[in-house]
């Protein structure tokens, strides 16, 4: 016997395929306010994810409570500057943090340019937000003194 479908079911041997836009948001971490309702600010889109991306480079291991491993822990390397592949092993920890933490991130490229002798580390990471146009680049500096 012949399963019968009503008219609304259409054509039911075409799959449909319903893409949606993701939205991303997250608050601004400077804590700003709106002056007039005292509301904080909120990050959206690829600016969130950008904030996103340099909080990881710049938390170090133990930072984040009950996440010891949370974050690149960049700061740590900076002792151990001397050694010929300090730049490899910092591009790994930065590449693995992005990665396992924020997937909305596609890394593209990533540059670090060293300074031995006066113990801070420049980072340029390139990277494409996930289901957004966009890309993205942030520049920081990593050093004993802020």
């Amino acid at each position: 016997m012949a399963k019968l479908l009503s008219t609304e079911d259409g054509n039911l041997s075409s799959s449909i395929r319903i893409t949606t836009e993701q939205k991303y948001k997250d608050i601004d971490l400077t804590l700003s306010t709106f002056s007039d309702t005292g509301e904080i600010y909120l990050k959206r889109d690829a600016a969130a994810v950008k904030q996103s991306v340099k909080n990881l480079l710049l938390t170090n291991a133990y930072d984040k409570p009950f996440n010891p491993r949370y974050g690149a822990n960049l700061q740590g390397l900076l002792f151990d500057l001397s050694e010929g592949n300090s730049d490899f092993e910092i591009n790994e920890r930065i590449t693995k943090a992005i990665n396992i933490y924020e997937p909305r991130a596609i890394i593209q490229e990533v540059r670090v340019n060293s300074s031995p002798e006066r113990n801070v580390v420049r980072v340029r990471v390139e990277f494409k937000v996930k289901n957004l146009a966009s890309t993205e680049v942030i520049e920081t500096t990593i050093s004993r003194l802020r």
